[in-house]
């Protein structure tokens, strides 16, 4: 599956993400053990876990093949 981060200015295949984690209101991959992408920002952190949660059942659907970023 392809991550489009939400400011359309990074594209990310999961299979090379080591992780996912949310940090205040703000959604990082973790590309490595000392490199995080910011992937998405959002104004709530219930937001921010709500998208988190999408990102794995996104993962979880064969037929997902993108997933961009909302916006909100």
């Amino acid at each position: 599956m392809i991550i489009v981060s939400q400011d359309k200015k990074c594209i990310l295949n999961f299979e090379n993400i080591f992780g996912l984690f949310t940090k205040e209101k703000i959604v990082y991959a973790s590309m490595s053990d000392d490199l995080s992408v910011a992937i998405g920002s959002y104004d709530t952190e219930e937001r921010t876990l709500e998208v988190f949660n999408d990102i794995s059942k996104c993962y979880d659907q064969e037929h997902i093949r993108v997933l961009i970023m909302p916006e909100k």
